[in-house]
Protein backbone atom coordinates (compact mmCIF):
# COMPACT_ATOMS: atom_id res chain seq x y z
CA UNK A 1 0.00 0.00 0.00
CA UNK A 2 1.46 3.44 -1.21
CA UNK A 3 1.63 6.41 1.28
CA UNK A 4 -1.33 8.62 0.34
CA UNK A 5 -3.47 5.33 0.50
CA UNK A 6 -2.27 4.70 3.78
CA UNK A 7 -2.86 8.17 4.95
CA UNK A 8 -6.56 7.82 3.41
CA UNK A 9 -7.20 4.78 5.08
CA UNK A 10 -5.84 6.07 8.62
CA UNK A 11 -8.31 9.09 8.01
CA UNK A 12 -11.52 7.09 7.15
CA UNK A 13 -10.86 4.69 10.49
CA UNK A 14 -10.52 7.56 12.36
CA UNK A 15 -13.60 9.44 10.67
CA UNK A 16 -15.65 6.43 11.43
CA UNK A 17 -14.38 5.86 15.01
CA UNK A 18 -15.55 9.23 15.84
CA UNK A 19 -18.70 8.59 14.38
CA UNK A 20 -19.44 5.22 15.88
CA UNK A 21 -18.10 7.33 19.05
CA UNK A 22 -20.46 10.00 18.20
CA UNK A 23 -23.72 8.16 18.02
CA UNK A 24 -22.91 6.19 20.78
CA UNK A 25 -22.74 9.49 22.68
CA UNK A 26 -26.03 10.92 20.85
CA UNK A 27 -28.12 7.70 22.19
CA UNK A 28 -26.69 7.82 25.90
CA UNK A 29 -27.35 11.84 26.46
CA UNK A 30 -30.25 12.36 24.55
CA UNK A 31 -33.88 10.48 24.90
CA UNK A 32 -37.03 12.46 23.67
CA UNK A 33 -39.01 10.65 26.02
CA UNK A 34 -37.07 11.45 29.30
CA UNK A 35 -36.46 14.49 31.09
CA UNK A 36 -32.64 16.08 30.95
CA UNK A 37 -30.30 13.80 33.06
CA UNK A 38 -27.22 15.42 35.42
CA UNK A 39 -23.56 15.34 33.60
CA UNK A 40 -22.57 13.00 36.04
CA UNK A 41 -25.46 10.12 35.07
CA UNK A 42 -25.05 11.12 31.20
CA UNK A 43 -21.36 10.17 32.00
CA UNK A 44 -22.05 7.17 34.02
CA UNK A 45 -24.31 5.97 30.80
CA UNK A 46 -22.19 6.56 28.34
CA UNK A 47 -18.91 4.37 30.16
CA UNK A 48 -21.35 1.79 30.86
CA UNK A 49 -22.64 1.38 27.11
CA UNK A 50 -19.25 1.49 26.44
CA UNK A 51 -17.47 -0.58 28.56
CA UNK A 52 -20.47 -2.63 30.18
CA UNK A 53 -21.47 -1.62 33.68
CA UNK A 54 -18.80 -3.57 36.14
CA UNK A 55 -15.82 -1.45 34.05
CA UNK A 56 -17.71 1.69 34.22
CA UNK A 57 -18.45 1.69 37.96
CA UNK A 58 -14.82 0.68 38.41
CA UNK A 59 -14.00 3.59 36.03
CA UNK A 60 -16.13 6.45 37.67
CA UNK A 61 -14.29 4.89 41.39
CA UNK A 62 -10.97 5.39 39.56
CA UNK A 63 -12.28 9.17 38.45
CA UNK A 64 -13.03 9.74 41.78
CA UNK A 65 -9.52 8.61 43.18
CA UNK A 66 -8.10 11.27 40.68
CA UNK A 67 -10.01 13.82 41.70
CA UNK A 68 -9.14 13.42 45.32
CA UNK A 69 -5.51 13.19 44.76
CA UNK A 70 -5.54 15.93 42.33
CA UNK A 71 -6.82 17.99 44.40
CA UNK A 72 -4.87 17.06 47.67
CA UNK A 73 -1.74 17.83 44.89
CA UNK A 74 -3.37 21.56 44.97
CA UNK A 75 -3.40 21.71 48.49
CA UNK A 76 -0.04 20.99 48.62
CA UNK A 77 1.33 23.28 45.93
CA UNK A 78 -0.74 26.28 47.91
CA UNK A 79 1.13 24.76 50.94
CA UNK A 80 4.47 25.12 49.70
CA UNK A 81 4.02 28.43 47.70
CA UNK A 82 3.19 29.65 51.28
CA UNK A 83 6.06 28.59 52.74
CA UNK A 84 8.02 29.45 49.85
CA UNK A 85 6.91 33.30 50.49
CA UNK A 86 7.91 33.20 54.36
CA UNK A 87 11.25 31.72 53.94
CA UNK A 88 11.59 34.59 50.81
CA UNK A 89 10.77 37.68 52.96
CA UNK A 90 12.25 36.16 56.97
CA UNK A 91 11.25 38.02 60.08
CA UNK A 92 9.37 40.78 58.55
CA UNK A 93 6.77 37.84 57.27
CA UNK A 94 6.70 35.90 60.85
CA UNK A 95 3.16 36.67 61.50
CA UNK A 96 2.50 36.23 57.72
CA UNK A 97 1.48 40.14 57.49
CA UNK A 98 4.16 42.77 56.03
CA UNK A 99 5.76 45.40 58.11
CA UNK A 100 3.85 48.92 57.25
CA UNK A 101 5.90 51.35 54.48
CA UNK A 102 5.03 53.97 57.31
CA UNK A 103 4.88 54.13 60.96
CA UNK A 104 3.89 57.66 62.33
CA UNK A 105 4.13 56.41 66.17
CA UNK A 106 2.11 58.04 68.34
CA UNK A 107 1.68 61.34 68.83
CA UNK A 108 -0.71 63.74 70.81
CA UNK A 109 -3.76 65.64 68.67
CA UNK A 110 -5.63 68.37 70.49
CA UNK A 111 -9.86 68.97 69.81
CA UNK A 112 -10.08 70.72 66.45
CA UNK A 113 -6.87 70.41 65.65
CA UNK A 114 -5.13 69.65 62.28
CA UNK A 115 -2.12 67.08 62.66
CA UNK A 116 0.14 66.41 59.28
CA UNK A 117 2.21 63.73 59.34
CA UNK A 118 5.29 63.18 56.22
CA UNK A 119 5.18 60.50 55.32
CA UNK A 120 7.51 61.01 51.92
CA UNK A 121 6.02 57.58 50.15
CA UNK A 122 5.54 59.84 47.26
CA UNK A 123 2.53 57.82 46.08
CA UNK A 124 -1.55 57.93 46.61
CA UNK A 125 -1.66 54.71 46.07
CA UNK A 126 -1.28 53.37 49.85
CA UNK A 127 -3.64 51.61 52.17
CA UNK A 128 -4.59 53.81 55.66
CA UNK A 129 -4.74 52.52 59.48
CA UNK A 130 -5.53 55.34 61.84
CA UNK A 131 -5.59 53.73 65.47
CA UNK A 132 -6.41 56.23 68.16
CA UNK A 133 -6.01 56.07 72.04
CA UNK A 134 -7.59 58.13 75.53
CA UNK A 135 -5.26 59.55 77.97
CA UNK A 136 -6.83 58.05 80.24
CA UNK A 137 -6.79 54.23 79.03
CA UNK A 138 -3.31 54.85 77.33
CA UNK A 139 -2.24 51.12 77.44
CA UNK A 140 -5.61 50.54 74.95
CA UNK A 141 -6.59 51.61 71.35
CA UNK A 142 -9.77 52.42 69.25
CA UNK A 143 -10.95 53.20 66.20
CA UNK A 144 -14.20 55.14 67.41
CA UNK A 145 -15.25 57.75 65.05
CA UNK A 146 -13.06 57.18 62.19
CA UNK A 147 -13.87 59.47 59.56
CA UNK A 148 -16.04 61.64 62.17
CA UNK A 149 -19.22 60.37 64.06
CA UNK A 150 -22.33 63.50 64.42
CA UNK A 151 -24.23 62.56 67.26
CA UNK A 152 -27.33 63.89 68.20
CA UNK A 153 -28.40 64.92 71.61
CA UNK A 154 -32.27 65.64 71.33
CA UNK A 155 -32.60 66.84 75.12
CA UNK A 156 -30.46 69.77 74.46
CA UNK A 157 -31.33 69.84 70.83
CA UNK A 158 -26.77 70.09 69.92
CA UNK A 159 -25.50 67.54 67.88
CA UNK A 160 -22.17 66.39 68.38
CA UNK A 161 -18.77 66.53 66.16
CA UNK A 162 -16.43 63.51 67.42
CA UNK A 163 -14.47 61.08 66.09
CA UNK A 164 -11.50 61.60 63.76
CA UNK A 165 -10.85 62.05 59.65
CA UNK A 166 -8.17 62.07 57.37
CA UNK A 167 -6.89 63.52 54.28
CA UNK A 168 -4.27 62.24 52.02
CA UNK A 169 -2.07 63.62 49.99
CA UNK A 170 1.25 62.19 48.22
CA UNK A 171 3.78 62.77 50.94
CA UNK A 172 2.03 63.56 53.44
CA UNK A 173 -1.37 62.60 55.73
CA UNK A 174 -3.55 65.23 57.34
CA UNK A 175 -5.54 64.02 60.72
CA UNK A 176 -8.25 66.57 62.23
CA UNK A 177 -9.55 65.44 65.06
CA UNK A 178 -13.52 66.92 65.51
CA UNK A 179 -14.49 69.53 68.14
CA UNK A 180 -16.32 67.56 70.79
CA UNK A 181 -14.39 64.23 70.43
CA UNK A 182 -13.64 63.02 73.98
CA UNK A 183 -11.80 59.39 73.17
CA UNK A 184 -9.31 60.49 70.55
CA UNK A 185 -6.42 62.11 72.53
CA UNK A 186 -3.33 60.75 70.73
CA UNK A 187 -2.93 59.08 66.69
CA UNK A 188 -0.81 57.00 64.90
CA UNK A 189 -1.20 56.22 61.30
CA UNK A 190 0.32 53.11 59.42
CA UNK A 191 0.57 53.03 55.47
CA UNK A 192 1.36 50.56 53.20
CA UNK A 193 1.93 50.61 49.68
CA UNK A 194 -0.20 49.05 46.91
CA UNK A 195 1.41 47.24 44.85
CA UNK A 196 0.43 48.29 41.30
Amino acid sequence: MKTDEKQIAVVAIVFIAAFLCGSLATTTFTNKYAYPVSSAQAQASFWSRLFGRAQADEITEMADVIRLVLDQIENIHDLETRIAVLEKCGPECEYGFPLPDYDSGWHPIDNNEHLTLQHNLDTMDYFVYLMKKDEDSFTEFHNFGSGGAFIDDYVIDRRHSAGTMWTASTNSIDIYRYPDDVPSDYVRVMLWKIPL
